[in-house]
């Protein structure tokens, strides 16, 4: 039985209370800020700062994966992982600092934010839970029950939330309401068996953001990451990242404006139906290559009145 849109993601808000609870009024190490063109991700890690700021909790250090060092971290600070897709052996780095962090910050209590987990190989997993498994304190979020499956064996403390992104709902278009059908595809490694295509305009990130902009991202990340081989970096990571996110809006809006600018999406994107979601905008969603999708819609959403699930 469907319910009125509101309803749902009032709900899916309210799920994240546990995360402050385990914060506890500490300091936290806000890692693996995502310096990319992916607005997927961003929209995460917008919503992961309208959740610290709702719950009032201070930030002590920002870091992409790749300009954080663990020992940066202080006795007592929470780290706090971005949450996402890039848990397991499909995407090489984040996961590697993960680990890496896991392993050395023994007395530190982490916390994984929402994720969605997927190993390709069974050597990868097991050696990851091999490490992870050991640390008393590692407390893992993830948004769908298969990722729950496979977290059971890497910690005691496991939670099954929805994506961080929810946390922006509602957001308020600066355009007027359009009309016509988007068609928000993947490009990328992730690409499912498309079963919808009738669409007016049909785009993705990479095209949304485009080639200039993402040289300007590019040049970012690689004059963060030569202050950080240069190990000057540790007292600039913070304004670093504050000066990333300010771009990072310029980059939501426009994918904020085109959705709005329609009435209708179609998407193979977890991403393009959270937004959609957060537009309150009707959306039909087929799956991506390993059913994150379908996993999400069937833990989260599908009981909204504007969600539709097909394939």
């Amino acid at each position: 039985m469907k319910k009125e849109h509101r309803e749902v993601m009032l709900h899916l808000q309210g799920l994240h209370r546990v995360i402050s609870d385990l914060v506890d009024g500490r300091p936290v190490n806000y890692i693996d800020v995502p310096v990319h063109g992916n607005i997927g991700d961003l929209l995460i890690m917008k919503g992961t700062m309208k959740f610290f700021s709702r719950n009032k909790i201070r930030l002590s250090l920002m870091a992409g994966y790749y300009n954080y060092r663990p020992n940066w971290t202080r006795p007592g600070d929470v780290v706090v992982f971005q949450g996402g897709g890039n848990f397991g052996d499909l995407y090489s780095g984040p996961q590697q600092i993960r680990e890496k962090a896991i392993y050395r910050l023994k007395n530190n209590r982490i916390i994984i934010l929402p994720q969605s987990i997927h190993f390709e190989s069974a050597k990868n997993y097991q050696k990851s839970v091999d490490l992870l498994a050991k640390h008393q304190d590692l407390h893992i979020f993830v948004r769908d029950a298969a990722s729950y499956e496979l977290a059971k064996s890497m910690s005691r403390h496991v939670y099954l939330v929805p994506d961080m992104a929810h946390q922006l709902w509602p957001l308020k278009p600066n355009v007027e309401p359009g009309r016509g059908v988007l068609g928000f595809f993947r490009t990328d490694d992730e690409i499912g068996k498309r079963t919808i295509s009738e669409s007016r305009t049909q785009t993705d990130w990479p095209e949304l953001v485009g080639a200039n902009r993402t040289q300007r991202i590019l040049l970012f990340y690689r004059i963060t990451k030569a202050l950080h081989l240069l190990r000057v970096d540790r007292p600039l990571s913070m304004k670093a990242m504050m000066l990333w996110m300010k771009y990072a809006d310029r980059l939501i809006a426009e994918a904020i404006d085109l959705f709005s600018s329609h009435e209708h999406v179609l998407t193979d994107r977890l991403h393009g139906h959270i937004l959609a979601c957060l537009l309150d905008m009707p959306n039909t969603v087929s799956d991506n290559s390993y059913g994150k999708n379908s996993g999400y819609i069937n833990s989260w959403t599908k009981e909204s009145s504007i969600v539709s699930l097909v394939g």
